[in-house]
């Protein structure tokens, strides 16, 4: 029997996941657009939670009002006090919120990067100068960068390897990103891939990143489920469901 003169109780919290990320050069801060993740490796939101098996970007999880209040009362206090500990915050600060049935914001996480793959969703929309930002965000210019975004929705879905996310098999030859690619609309990011002998191999737990943009999800998530039936790998697996 194990004994112990201290117990934690949590609050058990309900609700949607949304993923609010914010560029700061340790003062100023600049939200990025809206995303949500879908964390388990199954349709449904069953099975084994993962890095993250998909992307939608915008996201339906979260209000305007609800991200402005999350970064009055979540982003910016967190900026001051690692101001006050002598160890300023700079580049993308990522809060994975949890979104409760009557509205309020809690905060499952934190994260200093862009997160992924919700960055995959966002490079698509993005119409900036990254390079830009980036050097605005070193602290090495005078204000930070208005961000410009596209108005079209993204999809991404991640094809993930056989056993992922427990024992990833690796090694396995990739066929049909040619193909896969040719579709409109359609950029893949490689994750867990490597090459050899001129042919892309399986390296990783989560292979390849496919996304599409659309004018809305619905067109979206047609193209990147499109793309993705393409790409081949023994023991690919993937969710249906990202995006519905």
């Amino acid at each position: 029997d194990l004994e112990s003169d201290k117990v934690v109780i949590e609050q058990f919290l309900h609700g949607r996941e949304a993923s609010l990320i914010v560029a700061t050069d340790g003062t100023r801060v600049v939200p990025l657009v809206s995303s949500h993740d879908y964390k388990r490796l199954c349709d449904g939101q069953v099975g084994p939670n993962t890095g993250g098996m998909g992307t939608v970007s915008p996201s339906n999880h979260i209000t305007a009002a609800q991200e402005q209040w999350a970064i009055d009362n979540i982003i910016h206090p967190v900026l001051k006090e690692m101001r006050q500990r002598g160890t300023p915050f700079r580049g993308f600060l990522y809060a994975g919120l949890m979104i409760s049935d009557d509205g309020a914001v809690n905060v499952l996480e934190f994260n200093s990067r862009m997160g992924d793959p919700e960055c995959q969703s966002l490079m698509r929309r993005y119409e900036g100068d990254l390079g830009e930002l980036l050097f605005a965000l070193s602290g090495s210019a005078d204000s930070l960068p208005k961000l410009s975004w596209s108005a079209a929705s993204v999809v991404c879905v991640v094809l993930a390897s056989e056993g992922y996310p427990e024992n990833p098999v690796k090694g396995d030859e990739i066929f049909g990103m040619e193909l896969a690619s040719s579709i409109p609309g359609v950029v893949i990011f490689h994750a867990g891939t490597t090459m050899a002998a001129g042919k892309f191999t399986t390296a990783g737990g989560r292979v390849l990143n496919v996304t599409a943009t659309g004018s809305d999800v619905t067109e979206a998530r047609t193209r990147a489920y499109r793309a993705a039936d393409m790409l081949q790998f023994r023991g690919v697996q993937f969710r249906r469901d990202i995006g519905m």
